[in-house]
C-alpha cells in the first residue's frame, strides 16, 4: 500500500461502530487520518474541507436513507472513491449501491480488519483506474471533435471563403453567377453554423439531454444539409415521454446514420421519419445510395455495432436493410411504455 497516511471518512451515526472501524484500522496497521461524521451533510462538508481519499458510508443515516444515501453523496463527491456499509447481510443491495455509484460494499456483521484493508486497497486502486479511463475517454472525445471540427466546419468555410471571393469577381461582367454564388455562400454557412451548433452540444453532454429529441434530429440534418448538397425530406414530430438514456440513444443512432449518409453512400436523398403511435416510437433513416452488403460489410468503420449497442441499451428493435445499389434503411423501433420506462 502507499506509504503516504491514508484519509478515512466514516459517515455513521452509531459510535460504537465508528470505534470498531478504527480499531480495525489500528490493528491492520493502517497509516491513516480518521474523520468522523454522523450525518450526510456533515460528510459532504468535511470532504470539501479535506483530502480525503476514501469513504466508508453507512445508508440509514438521520438525513439520509437507503441508496438514495449514495446517490446525494456521488452527486457532491466525485472524485472520492466510496465503500458502503449495511447492517443488512444482502449481496443484492450491495450490488444495487454499487450501480449508484459505490466502488464496493461491506457487511457490518462480517468485517475484520484483513477484510477492511484489503477493501480499502483495492477500492483505492480500482476508483483510480476508473478516474484515468474517463479521462482517457475526455482525451479521445476532444481529438474526436477536433477531428470533425477540421473535416467540416474549417472545410465548409474554406469553401465558403472561396466562394465569396468568386462572387466579388464575378459582381460586375456576370451578376447572374454573382447572385448564385452568394446564395451557396449563404447555404454553407448556414450549414457551418449549425454544425458549430451541434460541436458545442457534444462538449456540454448535459446539453443533449435538455433538448427534445426532434430539435436535436432537425440540427443534425441542417448541419449534414451545409456538407453536402443533400435533399433531405423529413417527417420529424415531437416525441412525449423519452427518458434520457432512450433520448440519448435515439439521438446517437440518428447520427450515426446520417454519418454513413454522408461519407459512404454518396446518396442524394436522404427521408428522416419520427413518429410516435401510441407506446412504439419508429426512427426511420432511408437514403438512395450505394448501398452495401450487410452481412459483409465493417460493422466498425460503418458504426453498426455502435448502433446496435446504443439500442440494445435501451431494449430497442435495429432493423438496417441494404443492398450494393439498392440504398439503406435504418430503423429503431421502441416501446415507451410505463413498464419500459421505469426500466430505462
Amino acid at each position: 500500500m502507499n506509504t503516504q497516511p491514508v484519509t478515512v471518512l466514516i459517515i455513521e451515526d452509531n459510535p460504537g461502530d465508528v470505534r470498531l472501524i478504527k480499531e480495525m484500522l489500528k490493528e491492520a496497521k493502517v497509516r491513516h487520518y480518521m474523520l468522523a461524521a454522523s450525518t450526510l451533510a456533515r460528510g459532504i462538508d468535511l470532504c470539501g474541507q479535506h483530502d480525503v481519499d476514501i469513504i466508508l458510508l453507512d445508508i440509514s443515516l438521520p438525513d439520509s436513507r437507503g441508496l438514495e444515501t449514495v446517490t446525494s453523496l456521488r452527486e457532491e463527491i466525485s472524485e472520492v472513491p466510496i465503500v458502503v456499509l449495511t447492517g443488512h447481510n444482502n449481496d443484492e443491495l450491495g450490488l444495487e449501491a454499487v450501480a449508484a455509484g459505490a466502488q464496493d460494499y461491506l457487511f457490518k456483521g462480517e468485517i475484520n480488519a484483513s477484510m477492511l484493508l484489503r477493501c480499502i486497497r483495492y477500492t483505492r486502486e480500482r476508483h483510480r483506474v476508473i478516474l484515468a479511463n474517463q479521462q482517457l475517454a475526455a482525451l479521445q472525445e476532444r481529438q474526436r471533435l477536433a477531428r470533425e471540427l477540421h473535416d467540416s466546419v474549417t472545410q465548409t468555410l474554406f469553401s465558403a471563403n472561396a466562394m465569396a471571393e468568386s462572387s466579388l469577381i464575378q459582381w460586375e461582367v456576370q451578376p447572374d453567377k454573382s447572385h448564385d454564388l452568394i446564395k451557396k455562400v449563404h447555404q454553407l454557412t448556414k450549414g457551418a453554423l449549425a454544425e458549430m451548433r451541434m460541436l458545442l452540444l457534444e462538449l456540454r453532454p448535459e446539453a443533449l439531454l435538455d433538448l427534445p429529441l426532434h430539435t436535436l434530429i432537425l440540427q443534425l440534418i441542417e448541419s449534414i444539409q451545409g456538407r453536402k448538397d443533400l435533399h433531405v425530406k423529413v417527417d420529424v414530430e415531437p416525441i412525449a415521454e423519452l427518458s434520457p438514456p432512450q433520448r440519448l440513444s435515439l439521438y446517437r443512432v440518428a447520427q450515426e446514420a446520417l454519418n454513413n449518409t454522408i461519407k459512404h453512400a454518396h446518396s442524394g436523398y436522404v427521408e428522416v421519419k419520427l413518429k410516435q403511435a401510441e407506446d412504439l416510437v419508429k426512427l426511420e433513416i432511408a437514403d438512395d445510395g450505394v448501398g452495401f452488403d450487410v452481412d459483409y460489410v465493417n460493422n466498425y468503420s460503418m458504426g453498426l455495432d455502435i448502433m446496435r449497442e446504443r439500442a440494445h441499451k435501451i431494449d430497442a428493435e435495429l432493423d438496417i436493410v441494404s443492398q450494393t445499389g439498392q440504398g439503406t434503411v435504418v430503423s429503431l423501433t421502441l416501446n415507451i411504455s410505463q413498464e419500459n420506462l421505469k426500466t430505462a
